[in-house]
């Protein structure tokens, strides 16, 4: 072992050269030195993830449907079309959620869902009763043949990824030769994650337990069989309530949560903003093969 005390192997290239990056709310994270993937270590227990993927979760202002939202998903729609995704593509949304982005897409492609969370995944089916058959528990992929899809999308999740490469490959099987795998994911290389470190607004562990720059990003990809096209950093639309939200993660002194209930509840917690910080990665990989 030649990385620092306390540090395990990448898990995403296996490299055991890392070095201490930052602590945030009593957690450690780790730079692998091969590829420059941020990991936790040790990673959080069961328990702690449990209690934190609650129902609840899903009732966050980040899931509001609204203007700000609507524009994040034609973005995610934009960068599909400009790797060459076209209609009718049948595409899995793997961690869709309560399908936002699957009520934004069904109209262009042939949509369906994956979900890990039974409630999120309950509440999906309530909001898309015409897409109810395709939204799957992960488990159930497994039973779909492999190249079923013409491309996988995961929009916000490798981010809460224990182990990235291992927790993919299922996902990875299912996309055709020529298929792609698209990506949205916090940009750890930004510059605003740089600046500032433990108080960046998406270093909030146990949530997010492991970050990729492009070079981390692409590095997952090509492990899984896909080569990167395209990929470019951008900030991010969010109503004022999911704003407030996340500041109240990073910094609880500043914003409580009954100021940001108090906000949310209000019509100002649906103001649309674009938060210019350039710390949003996304990128699309190509399925390589025969």
């Amino acid at each position: 072992m030649t990385s620092e005390a306390g540090a395990s192997a990448c898990r995403v290239c296996g490299a055991e050269k890392a070095a201490f990056r930052l602590e945030a709310r009593g957690y450690q994270f780790f730079s692998c030195q091969g590829c420059g993937y941020v990991q936790i270590d040790p990673p959080p227990s069961a328990l702690a993830l449990h209690a934190l993927y609650g129902e609840d979760y899903f009732d966050k202002g980040k899931y509001v449907v609204d203007r700000a939202e609507r524009r994040e998903q034609e973005r995610r729609v934009s960068l599909l079309r400009k790797a060459g995704v076209k209609t009718p593509a049948r595409l899995l949304d793997y961690g869709c959620a309560t399908g936002a982005f699957l009520s934004h897409a069904k109209q262009e492609f042939d949509m369906w869902g994956a979900e890990v969370s039974a409630a999120a995944l309950s509440k999906a089916r309530d909001r898309l009763p015409d897409l109810s058959g395709r939204l799957l528990g992960l488990d159930e992929l497994d039973a779909l043949e492999t190249g079923f899809f013409d491309g996988v999308l995961l929009w916000d999740v490798v981010e809460h990824l224990l182990h990235p490469v291992e927790d993919l490959r299922k996902a990875a099987r299912l996309v055709r030769p020529g298929g792609v795998m698209a990506f949205s994911t916090p940009d750890i290389g930004a510059v605003t994650a740089r600046l500032m470190g433990r108080r960046w607004a998406f270093m909030t562990p146990p949530e997010h337990v492991g970050f990729f720059d492009r070079r981390a990003l692409f590095a997952l990809m090509k492990d899984l069989g896909f080569e990167p096209v395209t990929s470019f950093s951008r900030g991010k639309w969010v109503n004022l309530g999911f704003l407030l939200y996340k500041i109240s993660r990073i910094l609880p002194e500043l914003v409580s949560q009954e100021t940001v209930g108090r906000v949310r509840r209000s019509a100002f917690g649906r103001l649309c903003l674009y938060v210019p910080t350039g710390d949003i990665l996304y990128a699309v990989g190509v399925k390589q093969g025969a």
